[in-house]
C-alpha cells in the first residue's frame, strides 16, 4: 500500500498554482463549515483550536487499536504514515506555543480544495475514488470487499463518535442489503464533500449524527 492512494496525496496547498492553472477555493456553505468543523473537533484532542501533529499519530493509533492492531502491525505503520503526510499537506503554518499546527482556517482550506476537485470532476474525483479505496483496504477485515455494519461501528468507536453507528449504517444502506459497497462509500464521501443538504446519508459516513 502506498500513502500516493489517499486524496490527500493529491491536492494542492490554498494559492498554490498547479503546472497549467491556478486552484481557485470555492466558498462553503454555513452547512459545509459547520460539519468540516466537526470532523477538525474529533481530531482536536486537547480541545487548544489546533492540531499538531501528534494528535494525528494519536488517530492513527486509536483506529488501530479499534480495530486490534498492534503498534508493529503494518497496517498500524501504514495509518501512521498517512495522517502524518496529511498534517503536512493541509498546509500547517500556524505557529502555537512554539510548533507548526494545523488551524481551523487551514482545515477548511483544504475542504474548499476538495469541494473545487469534486465539482470539477461532476462527481468523486480520481483523488476521492483513490482515497474510498484506501479506506476500504484498510478497514474491510473480512475481504468482502464491502464495509460491514460491524466494520463501520469500529471505526465511530475508533474516532470518538457517540452516534448510534446502527442509525447511521442503516440510513446510508440504500439498498438495505447490510452492506456499503466501494461505490457506495465513493457516493457517500462525494455527498459529504460537496453536499449542503443537512439530510444527505454521507453527512453520517465519517461521524454519524452529530
Amino acid at each position: 500500500m502506498s500513502t500516493t492512494t489517499t486524496l490527500d496525496s493529491l491536492v494542492l496547498p490554498c494559492n498554490q498554482a498547479s503546472s497549467d492553472k491556478q486552484v481557485q477555493a470555492v466558498n462553503l456553505s454555513p452547512f459545509q463549515v459547520e460539519k468540516f468543523t466537526a470532523l477538525f473537533n474529533f481530531y482536536d484532542q486537547n480541545h487548544d483550536g489546533f492540531l499538531a501533529l501528534e494528535e494525528f499519530v494519536e488517530h492513527a493509533r486509536r483506529v488501530a487499536k479499534a480495530f486490534g492492531w498492534d503498534e508493529n502491525d503494518p497496517r498500524t505503520h501504514y495509518l501512521v504514515d498517512i495522517r502524518t503526510a496529511l498534517f503536512w499537506r493541509l498546509g500547517a503554518a500556524t505557529e502555537h506555543n512554539g510548533d507548526l499546527v494545523v488551524s481551523l482556517s487551514d482545515y477548511l482550506c483544504y475542504f474548499e480544495r476538495q469541494v473545487y476537485a469534486c465539482e470539477s470532476a461532476n462527481g468523486p474525483s480520481p483523488s476521492l475514488k483513490q482515497a474510498c479505496r484506501a479506506i476500504m483496504d484498510l478497514i474491510d477485515h473480512d475481504g468482502s470487499d464491502c464495509i460491514t455494519y460491524e466494520e463501520y461501528r469500529n471505526l465511530l468507536v475508533a474516532i470518538g463518535s457517540r452516534a448510534s453507528a446502527w442509525d447511521a449504517f442503516c440510513t446510508m444502506d440504500a439498498d438495505k442489503d447490510g452492506r456499503l459497497t466501494l461505490h457506495d462509500v465513493e457516493q457517500l464521501a462525494y455527498q459529504f464533500i460537496v453536499s449542503s443538504d443537512p439530510q444527505s446519508p454521507g453527512n453520517l459516513l465519517y461521524y454519524g449524527r452529530l
